[in-house]
């Protein structure tokens, strides 16, 4: 919502504060605060949200304007409290007392806390809401001596600092205990409105997220409990923890438990997806086996019938380096499933992936921008078919300028994208184009290492009737530079459509399979050409070189067959540092670098580490030693 006010000004016209001008040549600054207040998304508006609102609010506007207290902007008498002559803004309460507990011993209670960080005058004792102290208060210890309402009675407590402001409101603490709630994080799970596609079906990796409640503090709470299936056996969780990652989930259909515990041994009810009570979210959860090491992602939910899919189904049954049948589909629905978690671990599970979006409509690509380019920098290569090209720019793939071919709204049939490659590769237009689609230029020369980009294909020079000038650039590939002489996986963008939801568009020259055909025997597979004609006969991990090393080292492994690979870094105490790798990935030599960071990106101490291998049934574990 905009809310606006005014008139607004840097200054008063006829000594009227209400009514301010702004000269020619001035400036005005705004000042402006985010306001939250907790809302699950699936219930009604109420009086309680909104009146928290209205007392964030208030708070906001009690920080800004600081030393005005009526608020009229000018400095009157008794505003100045700390003397300096000037109307101060932006005057924070202090944090609030921290860790409020209580000893109760009928009818005297001991309540005792913390203070906060900041320096606190004294302090408020709340009872049940009601303040109950009127003398100032600066020990971080209160005894309440008349305490009748055994069992009922909550107690909290305020800082005040030296303006006279009162903290947020310290933890609750009672008598007996609530039990807690739990519930999962809104959008986190799939909704039902995304049916009937199969964004409910996740490959063997899935990330579930919460959100705990309990009324005598969150800090009650002691442990979270999952169960995959069976509830007769719960697996422990720390109660701070709020989301938990599932790898290796078995093929098949899926129920996940949840259910938290506080510090009296009370159990909050236990919530699952899929529910069959709950309306908003999708009714089932299937586990894909991983087939292949091509993932094709669908991303045109409006394509109700599946006919873009089944045209890039049949192109890729036809392709010798697939194997028919031997990929694997996802289908994306109208929202982006899952958390950044799960997106990457299904890309993870595929060397190779494209991932076509929308000819018209939603379309979810840039919500996985950050998993996308992940992805690619671990060494995965992506062909992406995108008409609509959302702002900002790609975050994997840099574009200097983008430009529509087409303001009409119309490109007509007969118009060739000429190869830059090879002239057997040229597509045409079969079909007229009905929306408007983008050329874009990228002016990255080649490194020492990485050829950066490349352009693919260039629109024909114009003919009557059409809009653009020259021969714009409408796919290229593009590779980035990583440290160490590395070069990332290799990403195709092209920005015509190859089939609108009813037909291919590019077929006037031959279908534009052998464009698809080129993309992955050439741009992408020629490691997998490779990997075919030396194939490992075992499984086996490597002593990493250089070791001892200071701060990298490469880790090279050997893989006889397609699998699952993990690669995880621990510590001399046998906790995780960071993982490695973790997809599934075809037969071959391969390798990965560590440079001594953690998950966090943060660099480890010196020191002995193990690295760990699991692929399959197979496991295997060396140790390395780090310098400083």
């Amino acid at each position: 919502f905009m809310v606006s006010a005014g008139p607004l000004g840097s200054q008063p016209t006829f000594g009227d504060p209400s009514n301010w001008v702004l000269p020619p040549g001035d400036s005005l600054n705004v000042q402006f605060a985010t306001l939250t207040a907790k809302w699950n998304g699936r219930s009604g508006d109420d009086f309680l949200r909104r009146a928290k609102l209205h007392m964030f609010a208030d708070r906001a506007q009690m920080v800004y304007h600081g030393e005005d207290v009526n608020r009229n902007n000018v400095l009157d008498v008794g505003e100045d409290i700390n003397g300096d002559g000037l109307l101060d803004r932006y005057i924070l309460p202090s944090d609030p007392p921290q860790n409020l507990t209580a000893i109760w011993d009928y009818p005297v209670v001991t309540l005792i806390w913390e203070p906060p960080p900041q320096t606190v005058v004294d302090y408020n004792v709340y009872k049940n809401d009601t303040l109950i102290t009127y003398t100032p208060i600066s020990d971080t210890f209160f005894l309440v001596n008349a305490v009748t309402d055994s069992g009922s009675s909550i107690f909290y407590i305020t800082g005040v600092n030296d303006w006279g402001w009162e903290s947020t409101p310290s933890n609750s603490v009672r008598d007996f205990s609530l039990p807690p709630s739990v519930e999962f994080t809104f959008n986190s799970n799939p909704l039902i409105n995304d049916l009937p596609t199969d964004t409910s079906f996740t490959f063997p990796t899935r990330t579930f997220s919460w959100e705990v409640q309990d009324p005598d503090g969150i800090e009650s709470v002691q442990n979270i409990y999952y169960a995959l299936d069976d509830t007769s056996y719960w697996i422990e969780l720390p109660g701070y923890m709020r989301s938990i990652t599932l790898e290796d989930i078995p093929p098949g259909f899926h129920t996940f438990y949840l259910k938290a515990a506080d510090d009296f041994a009370q159990y909050s009810p236990t919530i699952l997806f899929p529910d069959p009570f709950d309306s908003w979210t999708a009714n089932h959860w299937k586990v894909m086996q991983v087939v292949g090491y091509v993932l094709l992602v669908d991303d045109f939910a409006m394509d109700s019938q599946n006919d873009t899919q089944n045209w890039y189904r049949s192109m890729m049954d036809t392709l010798s380096v697939v194997g028919e049948g031997n990929y694997s589909v996802w289908e994306i629905g109208e929202v982006l499933p899952y958390s950044f978690t799960d997106i990457a671990a299904n890309l993870n599970y595929f060397d190779h992936v494209i991932w076509y979006t929308a000819y018209t409509g939603t379309e979810t690509y840039d919500g996985a921008a950050s998993s996308i380019s992940s992805y690619v920098m671990n060494g995965g290569n992506i062909f992406i078919n995108v008409v609509e090209f959302k702002d900002p720019p790609f975050e994997w793939f840099p574009i200097d300028s983008v430009f529509t071919l087409n303001p009409s709204g119309r490109l007509l049939p007969g118009r060739t994208l000429v190869s830059q490659v090879d002239p057997d590769l040229n597509l045409q237009t079969s079909y007229t184009i009905g929306v408007r689609v983008k050329g874009f230029e990228t002016f990255l020369g080649d490194s020492l290492d990485c050829p950066q980009f490349r352009s693919l294909y260039r629109m024909q020079e114009p003919e009557a009737g059409d809009e653009w000038a020259g021969t714009p650039n409408v796919c290229g590939a593009y590779r980035f530079q990583l440290p160490y002489g590395e070069c990332s996986g290799n990403v195709v963008l092209m920005s015509l459509p190859l089939h609108n939801g009813s037909q291919p568009l590019l077929d006037g020259n031959g279908s534009a399979g052998k464009f698809i055909r080129y993309v992955l025997e050439q741009e992408f597979a020629l490691e997998i050409w490779e990997e075919l004609t030396t194939q490992p006969m075992e499984f086996y991990l490597h002593q990493n070189y250089p070791n001892p090393f200071n701060p990298v080292t490469t880790i090279q492994y050997e893989l006889p067959q397609r699998s699952d690979v993990q690669i995880t870094i621990y510590d001399l105490l046998g906790r995780k540092v960071t993982t490695l790798v973790s997809k599934y990935q075809v037969a071959g030599y391969k390798s990965v670098i560590w440079d001594a960071t953690n998950d966090l990106g943060q660099l480890v101490s010196a020191g002995v580490y193990f690295y760990r291998i699991k692929s399959g049934d197979f496991v295997q574990t060396k140790k390395m030693v780090l310098l400083r």
